[in-house]
């Protein structure tokens, strides 16, 4: 974050005056100019019905929630401040050049400078892409997100609560935690059956049982059986999913017999489907004709290998994946017109064939989760 702030600031001061940021240590205050809000807003692009919400984004910093006065929004999908937050709570310097409608933001070793309304800053004398800043009633807002990063500190995002946390110190994550419970075979059970029932993959159930696939299962026969606890992962906005890594993460929040509900991130249709079968990556089945009918019309009117980045909402949670939706092999769900199942790829989930990497289906997952 530390690198993209400075980043944005040096890109706005480089490009509207070709000069480096830190050479206007003696620009004048934004505080010195009172109609300094007045005299940008006409350079912004009106944000009028590309806000989504108003008055509704918490904030909270180093644990402490903060009230701002005009209050945090959501636009396009970014969580945007009042630009005089970041002095009053960020300990930023904060100028503005009215020539050259630049403004600045400081802190420590970091410049960033940007032209009011653009989507180019430039950070410690890098140019890069940013949101751009905006005014909405005689107030500049800025992408805290962008600005928090530049400045080196962890920002999370929870869609649920539509919180903003910044942490201006290092944040120790807890990973993923396995505790264990006792299964007791009960008349006419499989290792299958167990494996969905508790949705753990049946081959790491068996190897931790120290059976195998000719293994028999007797009546009352004890089994041990793995609960997995995986943290909810902050998100870079609220329209994007949690990025989970399949073989550690994803595949124990969505397991085989989970039904879920898609959402294509590029038209946001959705659909259902059911976690049918698979093990190096899921296997899904769409519920019903209308959804296998949806899924078709996403894909232009015919089911395809392409890949499309989606987000997987199941047990309240809304993760990052990928997707084609071309039926092959095996079924089990009857009644829906679609003969055979598509694959359903999550971080560094690999293919069936060969077991590898496919590197079509990452970009799209990544897409998904913002984070490209």
């Amino acid at each position: 974050m530390k690198k993209y702030l400075a980043i944005f600031m040096s890109i706005a001061l480089l490009t509207a005056c070709g000069q480096n940021p830190a050479m206007h240590a003696d620009a004048p205050s934004i505080d010195k100019h009172e109609n300094f809000m007045q005299q940008i807003k006409a350079q912004m692009r009106p944000a009028g019905p590309r806000i989504l919400a108003v008055g509704e984004i918490r904030l909270v910093l180093d644990n402490a929630p903060l009230t701002l006065d005009p209050p945090p929004m959501l636009l396009n999908g970014a969580t945007y401040i009042p630009l005089r937050a970041l002095s009053t709570y960020l300990g930023a310097g904060v100028w503005f050049n009215p020539d050259s409608q630049t403004i600045g933001i400081n802190q420590g070793d970091n410049r960033i400078a940007f032209v009011a309304g653009s989507t180019t800053a430039v950070v410690n004398g890098a140019r890069v892409t940013i949101p751009p800043s905006t005014s909405v009633n005689g107030v500049t807002y800025v992408p805290i997100r962008f600005i928090a990063a530049a400045f080196g500190y962890q920002v999370l995002w929870d869609d649920a609560t539509k919180t903003v946390t910044i942490h201006t110190k290092p944040v120790v994550q807890q990973g993923v935690t396995v505790s264990y419970i006792s299964h007791s075979v009960q008349s006419g059970e499989t290792m299958w059956a167990i494996s969905v029932k508790y949705g753990i993959p049946m081959l790491e159930l068996l190897k931790l049982n120290d059976l195998s696939l000719s293994s028999s299962l007797t009546i009352g026969q004890k089994l041990k059986i793995p609960v997995y606890m995986v943290p909810v992962k902050a998100t870079v906005g609220p329209q994007f999913g949690e990025l989970l890594d399949w073989w550690t993460e994803a595949r124990y929040v969505f397991p085989i017999g989970s039904e879920a509900v898609m959402t294509d991130v590029v038209t946001g249709r959705t659909f259902r489907v059911k976690h049918t079968m698979g093990g190096n990556h899921a296997d899904a089945e769409p519920m019903t004709v209308t959804d296998a009918q949806m899924m078709k019309g996403i894909w232009g009117g015919a089911y395809s290998w392409t890949p499309r980045a989606v987000i997987v909402s199941v047990k309240g949670r809304r993760l990052a994946a990928a997707m084609h939706s071309y039926p092959h092999d095996g079924e089990s769900i009857a009644g829906n017109d679609y003969n055979g199942h598509f694959c359903i790829h999550f971080l560094n989930s690999t293919r069936h064939m060969d077991g590898l990497v496919q590197a079509s289906m990452q970009t799209k997952v990544k897409a998904a989760a913002g984070v490209q």
